[in-house]
């Protein structure tokens, strides 16, 4: 939407519209979604030939609607993608004759099909990564790669996803292109604390932790058990740890107050602002864009250093870092030594705001963006 205010035409296109702010979405007929449907299903047969691990989250994204064809007829300049996953093959990228700028969400366009793959994550050498795969999975992600035009332009938000691209030597450098995400800071920004603990029933002693789950805590990437331990020993350490989850979950639990599904920005902008810290507990992570959000609201941050995740966060200014074998004991040790000092915590939520505003601005974001798209078209 922010695109809008700076450039002549914008034309935002996904597979499912909920808020009526797309260009395209209604216009497939429902033939056409039928028939995405039953190709969708038909495509899970040999994912689960190539598929080796039922607890990551996997996609062929072999079949597209017929979304494609309205972008390949339009007279658009320049098409952004982001996520695509049941909604654009990559076998129709070369169809749409378009200067095409990918900004990588996830891992997904450099795997065969699993959006974090823990081989690459581990690995971080791409070209190490596709000699370790079985002969079926190299051949789909070779034929998966060969379907990627050779000019795309790519976008990715973390230095560690920038430097898995790089290693793919699939991508020429010069179109590979490190740029941080970019929030609204001027709707996540700090609210009156006192007066949003007060109404969501907080006591003034409440130590209240946030944690988020957006895939549940069925997502192993999520380490909700781990959460959950460490839940367990800061409530017998003293009572006024309160702890607020939102999210989807399978297995309920009295240690932590869930709020299911947030839906609205605004009520996420509450919750941030009626925290003391927010902790993310992904092992694997972009560059997580609730992590900015937080932090832009003045909410600190404790997260894992691995990949992209602790690149948002600057350990001791505006949260705290752990590694990803930390034992339960030190993280635990942290957080009550985190909660001893208040001039600490407001100390992080002051220098939280700051970074994001000299960071990750919306205005700063889109700057770079036209940027790129000029480039790209060749309009620079």
């Amino acid at each position: 939407m922010h695109l809008r205010n700076q450039l002549a035409d914008v034309r935002f296109s996904v597979a499912r519209s909920e808020t009526g702010v797309a260009d395209f979405a209604e216009v497939v007929s429902p033939y056409d979604k039928l028939a995405f449907i039953i190709k969708e299903r038909l495509q899970r047969a040999p994912g689960r030939l190539i598929r080796s691990s039922a607890s990551d989250l996997f996609n062929l994204n072999i079949y597209s609607d017929s979304h494609h064809k309205l972008i390949r007829d339009s007279e658009i300049d320049v098409l952004h993608l982001f996520w695509i996953c049941n909604y654009l093959s990559f076998r129709v990228l070369r169809q749409l004759n378009k200067t095409i700028v990918w900004r990588f969400s996830d891992l997904w366009p450099l795997t065969d099909g699993y959006h974090y793959d823990i081989d690459l994550v581990q690995s971080g050498d791409w070209i190490q990564y596709r000699r370790s795969l079985p002969y079926a999975r190299k051949k789909f992600l070779d034929w998966k790669m060969s379907c990627i035009p050779d000019d795309i332009v790519v976008i990715a938000p973390s230095r560690w996803m920038y430097d898995l691209v790089l290693s793919s030597r699939r991508f020429d450098q010069n179109k590979v292109f490190h740029i941080p995400t970019g929030i609204d800071t001027n709707f996540f920004k700090p609210l009156d604390r006192v007066a949003i603990r007060e109404a969501l029933g907080f006591k003034p002693n409440d130590k209240v932790i946030l944690l988020g789950a957006v895939g549940g805590d069925t997502d192993p990437r999520k380490r909700i058990s781990q959460i959950r331990a460490i839940i367990q020993q800061l409530k017998k350490y003293s009572p006024d740890f309160r702890f607020i989850g939102f999210g989807r979950v399978s297995v309920r639990d009295e240690d932590i107050e869930w709020m299911g599904r947030v839906e609205s920005d605004g009520f996420l902008r509450i919750l941030f602002n009626a925290a003391d810290l927010y902790l993310h507990g992904a092992l694997t992570d972009n560059f997580p864009q609730v992590v900015l959000e937080a932090q832009s609201c003045g909410l600190p941050v404790f997260c894992f250093r691995s990949t992209g995740a602790g690149e948002a966060v600057v350990d001791g200014a505006t949260g705290l870092l752990i590694e990803i074998d930390e034992s339960d004991a030190s993280i635990v040790e942290k957080l009550i030594e985190l909660f001893t000092s208040s001039s600490v915590l407001e100390g992080m939520r002051n220098n939280s705001v700051d970074r994001s505003l000299r960071n990750y601005s919306m205005d700063h974001y889109i700057g770079k963006l036209i940027g790129i798209y000029k480039q790209a078209s060749g309009n620079a």
